[in-house]
């Protein structure tokens, strides 16, 4: 790369190249440095030009536009007359995270189209997690009951939502909490979003 220089697999000479080298990827890379999984020289050679793509949680106003792009897409590949989201559907699709964003986006819909017997998605066609899909949204006091929970979930919610502000950046999520990055690990362990002992 600091080169720009080639040697093919079993060859002696090198071969001078003229590229343009676009790298992406959902991981915090600052962090997997300081934590040493990723390598620091390999970071600046081609960190040149920085473009922040943010996750579709972060561009609701997208959700909808996409899913109805993606509908007609499928629909017209598999032949079908399937036009719209119905009001239900469309809500849940807002009311989801996409953690897998617009891939995700585009497989929910393809399934849908694939399962729908109507003229129109409903909830029904969508998969589980989006259907019953608990908004991340943490409720401090409510007159009615159903939207108040245990503390420990309150927390949970929590920690999400300012980690998902932090745009996963663990480092800058542990600081706005007030704890320890391990202590921050340990409560992603116990959520479920980490591998016991992983990063």
């Amino acid at each position: 790369l600091q080169e720009r220089r080639v040697r093919p697999l079993g060859a002696r000479t090198e071969h001078a190249v003229d590229v343009r080298i676009i790298a992406a990827t959902h991981r915090d890379l600052e962090d997997r440095i300081a934590r040493g999984v990723f390598r620091e020289d390999l970071y600046f050679r081609i960190n040149v030009v920085h473009l922040h793509v943010p996750p579709l949680r972060e561009r609701s106003a997208d959700v909808l536009p996409l899913a109805q792009h993606f509908l007609r897409e499928f629909a017209s590949r598999a032949g079908t007359r399937i036009q719209a989201f119905s009001a239900p559907a469309a809500a849940k699709l807002l009311a989801y995270d996409w953690p897998g964003n617009v891939r995700e986006l585009a497989n929910c819909v393809e399934r849908a189209v694939a399962l729908t017997r109507y003229e129109e998605i409903g909830v029904d066609d969508l998969p589980d997690k989006v259907r019953g899909h608990v908004p991340s949204r943490v409720v401090v006091a409510s007159d009615d009951e159903s939207e108040l929970v245990t503390l420990e979930e309150m927390e949970r919610r929590y920690v999400l939502s300012v980690l998902a502000a932090m745009r996963g950046n663990k480092t800058a999520a542990a600081r706005k909490l007030g704890i320890e990055r391990k202590t921050l690990y340990r409560k992603l362990e116990r959520y479920g979003l980490l591998e016991p002992g992983g990063p």
